[in-house]
C-alpha cells in the first residue's frame, strides 16, 4: 500500500508521510514525536525554503503544536493533498493516543488529506 501512495503521489503538491510507533522506543509513542515527524515530511516537499525560514522565524513565539501548524498553512501550496499513513497506534497509551488523533483533526483544518491508521 505505502509503495503504491509513493507511486501516485508525485509533484509539489501531494506527499505521503508515514510513522511507525513502536513500543521499544519510547520515544515513538509521543503525540508530539509522531505529529512532528508528519510535518518534517510533509515540509520536505517544499522547495522554496525561504518562504520556510521565514514562517519558522514568524512563528517562534507559538507553542511546538500551533508552530508546526503554522508552518504548514503557511508554506504549503492551494490544493496540497497529503497521504498519512501511521502504523501501531495502539501502542500508544490512551492519552498520547486521544492527543495525536485530535492534532491529526486539527490538520484537517488547511489540508486536504487522506488518513490510513493501523493497529497490530
Amino acid at each position: 500500500m505505502v509503495d503504491d501512495l509513493h507511486l501516485n503521489a508525485t509533484g509539489e503538491t501531494m506527499a505521503v508521510a508515514l510513522f511507525f510507533a513502536r513500543h521499544d522506543i519510547p520515544k515513538t509513542l509521543n503525540a508530539r514525536t509522531i505529529i512532528g515527524s508528519l510535518v518534517q515530511q510533509l515540509l520536505d516537499k517544499v522547495r522554496d525554503f525561504m518562504l520556510v525560514a521565514e514562517a519558522f522565524e514568524t512563528s517562534s513565539t507559538k507553542e511546538p503544536f500551533e508552530r508546526m501548524f503554522y508552518l504548514l498553512e503557511s508554506v504549503l501550496p492551494r490544493g496540497f493533498k497529503a497521504f498519512v499513513v501511521i502504523d501501531g497506534l495502539d501502542e500508544l497509551n490512551d492519552s498520547e493516543g486521544e492527543e495525536t488523533l485530535r492534532h491529526l483533526l486539527t490538520l484537517r483544518n488547511f489540508m486536504n488529506f487522506s488518513l490510513c491508521l493501523s493497529y497490530r
